[in-house]
């Protein structure tokens, strides 16, 4: 019920409240698919919770709430865009390129998350049942639900042809993710040692081969 309410409300936020002036557009088509791709991404892992976030500050350091607030403004900030400002033509490659980011990136997101199972938390912690994941999409990139979530978070004002929403997403999530980034590495370094380091030599961070 919780994980419900949680939703409910940071879609109203992310993806009704921005089209409030333009109540037409809310049961349009690209509105429906970016309402799905969110609700997608919220039911199909752990809830949101404020006690849980308290809980664990010194190791999460509140960047989930970083990265939720950074989620709410590029989401927002892409329809308002597109709803109030981009009067050109649809371009029907960058729509389509578009929709394949979102739904790739949240089957890939799903895929790390259950790859991963009961160890993955919402925010950065580590406890004495943990273990470390290698296997699967672990075995690309260090952080793949992160990277998953980029490319569905960064295929939404593809989606909507948008110019400087694409723009200010990838600046937007690039410094919430990379603080999250940070802050679990530190914990997992210090919780898996020299196992981690050793992973950490062989696989990326967030971009394959990259970083």
């Amino acid at each position: 019920m919780r994980k419900i309410v949680t939703t409910i409300v940071f879609v109203f936020f992310m993806n009704i409240l921005p089209l409030l002036f333009k109540p037409e557009l809310i049961l349009s088509f690209k509105a429906l698919f970016i309402l799905a791709g969110a609700l997608a991404m919220f039911l199909t892992q752990p809830a949101f919770s404020i006690q849980e976030t308290v809980s664990n500050k010194t190791t999460d350091r509140f960047s989930i709430v970083i990265i939720l607030l950074a989620s709410i403004i590029s989401v927002s900030s892409s329809l308002v865009e597109w709803a109030y400002f981009n009067h050109r033509p649809a371009n029907a490659f960058f729509t389509g390129l578009g929709m394949v980011m979102i739904v790739s990136g949240i089957l890939f997101r799903v895929y790390s998350i259950t790859t991963l199972g009961k160890y993955f938390t919402a925010t950065a912690r580590a406890t004495n049942q943990h273990m470390l994941i290698k296997t699967g999409p672990y075995a690309i990139v260090r952080h793949p639900s992160y990277l998953g979530a980029i490319v569905v978070m960064a295929g939404v004002p593809v989606f909507l042809n948008n110019v400087v929403t694409l723009f200010t997403t990838i600046i937007l999530l690039t410094i919430a993710y990379a603080i999250r980034i940070n802050t679990e590495e530190k914990v997992l370094n210090s919780f898996f040692g020299e196992d981690y380091k050793q992973y950490s030599v062989r696989v990326k961070r967030l971009i394959p081969y990259i970083w």
